[in-house]
């Protein structure tokens, strides 16, 4: 956000409390489309991460920097409940582009 508004022309203040609990700072950077409590997107989902590389890409040639990865998530299913909804959901044309059928043990 402070990049964007600054990118805008925008005079910004960034303050931090340095909290190391903060989600920034123990997700690490992870985003995610899948939502697995329910198995469902997340908000805005198809928008968002259609968008994502092209957006990062600037970023990075911007800032010099590369930080952004993309890469495979593994969703460890507690129960074979919550893993054969998982793969109802890998049927419905909606999940192909971010879901896989998993086996239970």
């Amino acid at each position: 956000m402070a990049l964007e508004l600054t990118l805008k022309g925008k005079s910004i203040a960034l303050v931090d409390n340095a909290n190391p609990n903060a989600s920034s700072r123990v997700a690490a950077g992870l985003i995610n489309p899948i939502v697995p409590k329910g198995v469902r997107k997340t908000w805005l989902c198809d928008e968002i991460f259609s968008a994502l590389p092209a957006y990062y890409s600037r970023m990075e040639k911007l800032l010099g920097q590369k930080f952004f990865t993309a890469l495979p998530i593994c969703q460890i299913h507690p129960d074979q409940r919550t893993a054969d909804e998982w793969n109802k959901r890998t049927l419905q044309e909606e999940f192909t582009a971010y879901l896989s059928a998993v086996a239970y043990p």
